[in-house]
């Protein structure tokens, strides 16, 4: 026998673009290769000692490679013309012996593909989305311990995809951390993003009126991924109890207390900026526990000298550190500017970015706090990210 085809499903109405959707939402669209699956699909040709392996997708009806271990290139006619036969099928299916005129298409180097077995790969939400496959340009066949070898393989793709997934509903839990909707402040507009590098991080921000004003808070964990997601979580709630409950300084102090067995044994640490406005005497009081990034703007665009004496250490590293707090005043057409470290990473990389961030920021203050905020989330979006990009604006409106 020279062709084995385990059970086929009919797909539902509408099925490539559930499949496309499903895709999309795991964040597996768009990306090119990933390390994550081309690692498997060089396993799968090495357990099965096969001349290539490869991890076959749809987007929307378009059948492409996501990985190509032995193949051409992914985005070759020959790779697509591969990536419609693996996805044709919904079933395990096997060509032991694949004749000239089938259509599997060739390997690397145009020799024919003589040998084809696929297993359907299938989202959390149950869709047939991919299909791991294994070609060779010799016949061969396919045993029952082979198949069995290839399903356990093809279970660690979809592991790979349930990891998406979690990530994403972790990321979806972070989101619901940070505050929403823009404060109202009278005479002032207030905006902040948060773009992490994987789907969660460890960047955060928040605001929250008290009875003294509007607190406001930027932090940045040490570490990127699920990691420094959790203590994120941990640090943002600590915060604003805190805050709501005590003035910059003494705020900062207390989660500092509270979060030290976390960061201990986590070996973590945090930088924070946590402040107060009042928008009755436009004066803003706050703590720079070794964050350092910020600056404000006079109405020309003119960078502010920061004040004296700081430069006070991050949370975690030395217990009962005392950390000054610092107060200025915002003038009318005047923006305040915090942000995380990854900005920097968007341009140079060092602090000479800043002068470059100034002048943007400046050139879309005239379009108000949000649009200065959308300015630099549109470039985190379209660069691939090393760190987290955190941005938070204060803008008092022009008299």
């Amino acid at each position: 026998m020279t062709s084995v085809s385990f059970p086929r499903q009919l797909r539902p109405s509408g099925a490539e673009a559930i499949q496309a959707q499903e895709l999309e939402n795991l964040g597996v669209l768009h990306t090119g290769p990933e390390e994550r699956f081309d690692r498997l699909a060089l396993l799968t040709r090495q357990v099965f000692d096969a001349a290539g392996a490869g991890i076959a997708m749809q987007d929307a009806g378009h059948p492409f490679l996501k990985s190509a271990i032995g193949l051409p290139s992914t985005d070759s006619t020959e790779a697509r013309e591969l990536a419609r036969t693996a996805m044709a099928h919904s079933g395990t299916h096997v060509v032991e012996a694949v004749p000239p005129s089938a259509g599997y298409g060739v390997l690397a180097r145009q020799r024919a593909i003589r040998f084809y077995a696929g297993q359907p790969v299938i989202s959390p939400g149950g869709t047939h989305v991919g299909t791991l496959f294994v070609v060779d340009h010799r016949s061969r066949t396919f045993s029952e311990r082979d198949e069995k070898l290839l399903a356990e393989l093809k279970w660690w793709v979809e592991r790979e995809l349930r990891h998406s997934a979690e990530l994403d509903q972790a990321a979806e839990v972070q989101r619901k951390l940070m505050p929403e909707n823009p404060p109202h402040v009278p005479g002032y507009e207030i905006a902040a993003t948060c773009v992490p590098c994987r789907g969660v991080g460890g960047d955060f921000f928040d605001w929250y009126h008290t009875d003294r004003g509007l607190a406001m808070t930027l932090g940045d964990v040490m570490g990127k991924g699920i990691g420094a997601a959790m203590v994120m979580s941990v640090a943002c709630n600590i915060l604003r109890a805190a805050g709501r409950q005590y003035p910059p300084a003494q705020a900062v102090e207390f989660a500092d207390l509270a979060l030290r067995e976390e960061l201990e044994s986590t070996a973590t640490m945090i930088t924070v900026c946590h402040g107060e406005l009042d928008p009755e005497t436009h004066r803003v009081r706050y703590v720079d526990a070794g964050h350092g990034l910020m600056m404000s703007m006079y109405p020309d665009g003119t960078v502010r000298e920061r004040p004296t004496g700081m430069g006070s250490l991050p949370l975690g590293v030395l217990p009962g550190e005392t950390r000054p707090e610092v107060a200025v005043q915002i003038g009318p057409g005047e923006i305040a500017l915090m942000f995380s470290d990854g900005l920097l990473d968007l341009y140079d990389g060092t602090v000479a970015s800043l002068e470059v961030i100034a002048r943007e920021a400046y050139a879309c203050a005239d379009r108000g706090a949000q649009a200065i905020v959308d300015h630099f989330a549109e470039r985190a979006r379209d660069t691939v990210l090393a760190d987290d990009v955190t941005v938070y604006v204060i803008r008092r409106v022009p008299s």
